[in-house]
């Protein structure tokens, strides 16, 4: 069960703890908006605290994509808007909504996560960064 409250504590919690600075530079960008600009590319999710890549992602279209982590495990994914925020639910956590709220800092583009706080950066990436060995077919 998800509890948007837990969420909103993860988050306040991240911006206490970064003491305001990090949300002091993020623009909020709509989600259809960010939908526009990586429809049919593959993206690099760049851990924002740590500049680890955790995973690639390909857009194959505005409601589907495939997601590979950092272990080349790959999960195919609805993509979808919900409010302010981009949502994902993944073929392995099908009860489980990672929504994202994306922003625009200097030249960057991000999210930060609405269940933990985490920020995430997106980097151009190659179709062969998100290649699976079996496409799933879901």
């Amino acid at each position: 069960m998800f509890f948007p409250m837990r969420g909103l504590a993860a988050i306040l919690m991240g911006l206490l703890a970064s003491g305001g600075a990090v949300w002091a530079q993020e623009r909020p960008i709509t989600p259809e908006v960010l939908l526009g600009r990586i429809e049919g590319r593959t993206m690099a999710f760049v851990d924002r605290r740590t500049g680890a890549v955790v995973g690639y992602e390909r857009f194959l279209s505005r409601s589907q994509s495939q997601w590979r982590d950092e272990n080349g495990k790959c999960v195919r994914g609805d993509v979808y808007v919900e409010g302010p925020t981009l949502c994902f639910r993944y073929e392995d956590e099908p009860s489980v909504a990672h929504c994202w709220l994306p922003f625009k800092e200097g030249p960057d583009v991000g999210y930060r996560s609405t269940l933990t706080g985490e920020v995430q950066l997106m980097r151009d990436a190659e179709p062969a960064d998100a290649e699976c060995e079996i496409v799933p077919l879901s």
